[in-house]
């Protein structure tokens, strides 16, 4: 492995001087390398599908000989002197730049080296590339100076917007048909993606016509033309760039690069750079570009990712992988997020199969300034505005067949806040496949100019810190800059920023693409998260000298607080090993999990209480509530431990859309944004509400208007319409009395997403019933699993009272009212209904454990069955299954303790338990089975087994793409009990 530079000194080479595109024509650039004459071609041709253009060669007098890589349908060729450019009918690509290498004649000598760059637009005959909608029209000076300045460095256009067309539309046509009904001219725009430039003659009240605009059928968003305000994310250190490079190797310390290197060094996986250019002909870099201009900040990202091994300068994360140049607008007023979405798009129609764009929102543009540190009040307002001018496009992007098949390296700026600022950012997690990255020192710790956020990783972008070094080297990489006044030369520099740490992971996608080529973008992506170290909940005070430019005191995360998901580490990565198949929620002392959930993006999250502490978190008292969002391979996005003096308990979650509801005990004292009930009358329960980011929204507490025993919150099932939550207690609330006060009763509370109580119902009889789950139905109905020893007042009830407890499901309408009850089983056995569930269809499941028969059914398996029932939405039963183990002389009884519809069938987490007499002792058992509705066993999977305890299933889960998670809580001989999550794949979806 050839050696990484420990004395970085700047090595000159003459390149290429600026050059002019221009249509169909080639302008004569000369340049000198290794002392010999060069001619270089740059242009852009337009050739209509299964047509020919034959092109002169510029500035010479004719071709001998033209090397040009493959293009899909693209051909590029030298034929009797001449350029030939070939586009074959089938091509699906509109545009692509191709470097050709050759020779050609020029004052008599035919051998001078010719390097052609050459772009070749793509489309019908007679159309103008400078006028079709593959086209972004850039402002003049005097539109812009007419503009509206929003305060963050764009300017608003008085006379353009934005459109994005809805999906599975044909856009052009919509967007003509908006255009002619509002008086407008499409300029320009991205088809392909569904944008398109509208502009009218004279300026339009942009209020109104964004308004009205947004109602046009096929339009799904419309905003306003804004230009500027992009900027680079990362700059000059504090110390001297030129100094001799000591330490320089730090980054890849870091990540662990060299144990990953025993695996796979270089890649010939291409990396597409957005940027404001890479300098194409560095001695470290192997670049494709247009060569309509490089930049030292493009260069510099571009060499963290994929500088090559060749005895100089640096090493790339991965050595000499190609680099696709996508150069944006030089660094002024006219750059545009169009700008960075068309470049995005166009790399990867040119093959890039990794994208990195280290591009933010700038608040200064002091470019050697390292701290550009927002206000939180400019930093929400800034995101804000972002996300509703550009969220839709670059969701667009993402969401496109150019998007879908990248994996995407996002920096998440320098602001020094929590949060992105730019809605690119703000938008990738929805997507699997794009990883946003903060900035960290080399002791781990946040760049302290770093942005963050739990859904970043974290790479090196910040600076070598003490005792290693001085806070002056930042992160060593391939740069240019000006030599004898007209050439431009290689170098290498340092520089800091996030910037920088999105190029390391560029590079380690790279690598994992060259190791697993059959892995998919996502899967790559995967690959990195699911591998990176504990989380980083440290902001750097380095270097202690920093500035706010008079905004104020730095914005310091909470104690504890996860700024990051971790440090990225390459050979974990490379390796990408399956994630486990389980993992462990666990502090030394007793961690009890009572519920597991996925969000739409597959993201676990659980919740329970715990008598330690989780990292990062503090402690409360004897047992703390917790919640944590967790990555697949079980690492924590998240933690929220709370609680009071006293012993907390009973929870129940879920997760719908963008928000994570929660219910726990609370015991003593503590702040709630609204309280219902009389405080002190026994232990109480809270509703919590947080984003998917960990964000608290609203806390609502519960209180006892009567004496009676303890409130306890068994479940919690939210969907759009609103929060049911299922809670048990012998006392009152708001005068709705009981039957009995020794008697317990089941209670059912209905809330908006905002907090507010609508109803509250109690289910209950003058004898004891004890409430299991509930679950929403898309109507706003809740279906209860309950036990109830006496009758339930419900319409067609007729049940009498059992001596012992029977199951039941009952229906409570969105208004309140239980519609009906239908007991499960019957007073000749002990049954239970543990769990219920909706499935897509309608139907509502109910799942639990019976003695004796269940509506007239016999026991057919074993002492006591597992079962399933389905029931449609009015009560009728439709469908019925069991599961159970040996017979009754096995003496073998099984409970199913929860459940999941899953495409047409149900999943059960079944507990088994009997006594083994060899061992002299009780047994238990978990299985996940898969039971249809004609009691069709489909898979069982076994869990976990003991002697000498019962591994319960608390709860059960179906996420994305099949995968079921199954909580249980074990114990050993040195920790009280772990909580288990269980990861399986649903083999019959």
């Amino acid at each position: 492995m050839p050696p990484i530079s420990e004395r970085v000194r700047r090595r000159i080479r003459i390149g290429a001087v600026v050059t002019f595109a221009s249509l169909l024509s080639v302008p004569l650039t000369m340049a000198f390398a290794n002392g010999q004459n060069r001619v270089t071609g740059v242009g852009t041709v337009l050739v209509p599908r299964g047509e020919v253009r034959v092109i002169d060669p510029p500035n010479v007098d004719r071709l001998v000989s033209l090397d040009a890589p493959n293009r899909p349908g693209i051909e590029v060729t030298a034929s009797n002197g001449a350029i030939l450019v070939a586009v074959a009918a089938s091509t699906p690509m509109p545009r692509t730049t191709v470097v050709a290498f050759g020779t050609a004649c020029l004052d008599g000598d035919c051998a001078v080296p010719y390097k052609l760059h050459l772009t070749v637009l793509v489309g019908e005959a007679g159309i103008d590339p400078t006028n079709s909608v593959d086209h972004i029209a850039v402002p003049s000076p005097d539109r812009l100076a007419a503009g509206r300045a929003t305060g963050f460095g764009e300017v608003e256009l008085p006379d353009e917007v934005l459109v994005t067309i809805s999906a599975n539309q044909d856009a052009q046509e919509v967007a003509e048909a908006v255009a002619d009904a509002e008086g407008a001219t499409i300029v320009g725009g991205l088809a392909d993606l569904g944008l398109f430039q509208l502009r009218w003659s004279d300026p339009v009240d942009l209020d109104t016509v964004l308004a009205r605009m947004s109602q046009h059928p096929g339009v799904a968003d419309v905003s306003p033309s804004s230009w500027g305000g992009i900027g680079t994310t990362s700059t000059d250190p504090p110390g001297d760039w030129d100094d001799d490079g000591a330490g320089g190797t730090w980054p890849w310390d870091l990540i662990h690069a060299r144990d990953a290197w025993d695996m796979v060094t270089g890649s010939t996986t291409t990396v597409g750079v957005v940027d404001y250019g890479v300098f194409g002909s560095h001695a470290d870099l192997v670049v494709e570009y247009d060569g309509r201009a490089y930049s030292r900040h493009g260069t510099h990202v571009a060499g963290i990712a994929c500088a090559a091994a060749n005895g100089q300068g640096i090493v790339g994360v991965a050595w000499g992988c190609p680099v696709l140049d996508g150069a944006i607008p030089d660094y002024s007023a006219t750059d545009s997020w169009l700008a960075v979405i068309a470049a995005a798009r166009d790399l990867s129609q040119r093959g890039a199969k990794v994208i990195n764009v280290s591009l933010g929102k700038n608040f200064h543009r002091e470019s050697d300034r390292l701290y550009r540190c927002a206000s939180e009040s400019e930093a929400a307002s800034a995101a804000a505005d972002q996300l509703d001018r550009w969220g839709e496009p670059f969701r667009r992007l993402f969401d496109s067949e150019y998007g879908r098949g990248v994996v995407w390296t996002l920096s998440a700026g320098n602001n020094c806040v929590a949060g992105a600022q730019s809605a690119m950012q703000q938008v990738a997690a929805e997507f699997d496949n794009v990883l946003v990255v903060s900035a960290v020192n080399s002791d781990g710790t946040l760049a302290s100019f770093s942005n963050w956020g739990p859904e970043t990783v974290a790479a090196p972008g910040g600076v070598l810190v003490a005792p290693e070094g001085n806070g002056t080297t930042g992160v060593w990489s391939t740069s240019i800059e000006s030599c004898a006044g007209v050439f431009t030369c290689d170098s290498w520099e340092q520089m800091a920023g996030t910037s920088q740490a999105s190029a390391v992971v560029a590079g380690l996608a790279a690598l994992i693409i060259e190791a697993h080529p059959e892995k998919t973008a996502r899967e790559v992506a995967q690959c990195i998260r699911d591998s990176v170290g504990p989380p980083v909940t440290v902001r750097s005070t380095y270097p202690a000298d920093r500035s706010n430019d008079g905004r104020g005191p730095y914005v310091f995360p909470a104690a504890g607080e996860i700024l990051a998901a971790g440090v990225v580490n390459a050979p974990a990565a490379v390796s990408c090993a399956p994630a486990p198949s389980s993992f462990v929620v666990s502090t030394p002392q007793l961690d009890v999990v009572e519920g597991v959930a996925f969000d739409s993006s597959g993201a676990i999250y659980t919740a329970g209480y715990t008598a330690g502490q989780m990292s990062g978190a503090p402690h409360f008292g004897a047992n703390d509530l917790f919640v944590q969002k967790h990555r697949g391979s079980g690492g924590v996005h998240w933690v929220s431990q709370f609680g009071t003096t006293a012993s907390e308990g009973n929870t129940a979650l879920d997760v719908d859309a963008d928000s994570v509801f929660f219910a726990g005990t609370i015991r003593n004292a503590f702040p709630a944004d609204r309280t219902y009930g009389t405080t002190g009358l026994g232990p109480d329960w809270l509703l919590r509400r947080y984003t998917t980011s960990g964000q608290i929204v609203w806390t609502v507490r519960f209180d006892l208007t009567t004496p009676g025993t303890s409130w306890r919150p068994l479940s919690i099932d939210a969907n759009a319409d609103g929060v049911s939550v299922l809670t048990t207690s012998a006392g009152a609330f708001d005068g709705q009395a009981t039957s009995n006060a020794n008697d317990s009763d089941c209670w059912l509370w209905d809330f908006t997403l905002d907090g507010e109580l609508n109803w509250v119902t109690r289910l209950g009889s003058n004898r004891d019933e004890f409430c299991h789950d509930v679950a929403r139905d898309t109507e706003g109905s809740a279906f209860v699993a309950l036990d109830s020893a006496g009758v339930i007042p419900a319409p067609g009830e007729r049940s009498s009272p059992n001596s012992n407890n029977v199951a039941a499901l009952a229906k409570v309408n969105a208004a309140g009212v239980v519609e009906w009850v239908r007991r499960i089983g019957e007073a000749a056995g002990t049954s239970h209904a543990y769990s219920v569930a909706v499935a897509p269809d309608g139907r509502v499941l109910v799942a639990g454990g019976a003695l004796g028969p269940i509506n007239g059914a016999t026991i057919r398996k074993g002492l006591g069955d597992a079962y399933v029932q389905w029931y449609t939405a009015t009560g009728d039963l439709v469908g019925a299954a069991r599961y159970g183990r040996g017979g009754v002389s096995a003496g073998i009884n099984s409970v199913a303790e929860a459940i999941a519809a899953v495409d047409g069938h149900a999943v059960l987490a079944v507990r088994s338990s009997w006594f083994d007499n060899d061992l002299n002792r009780s047994v238990s058992s978990l299985t996940a089975v898969a039971l249809t509705p004609t009691d069709e066993q489909l898979w069982v999977h076994e869990i976990a087994g003991c002697t000498v305890c019962a591994p319960y299933s608390s709860s059960l889960a179906a996420g994305p793409g099949g995968v079921i998670a199954v909580v249980h809580v074990a114990s050993s001989d040195t920790d009280l009990a772990d909580g288990i999550v269980t990861l399986l794949t649903d083999p019959s979806t």
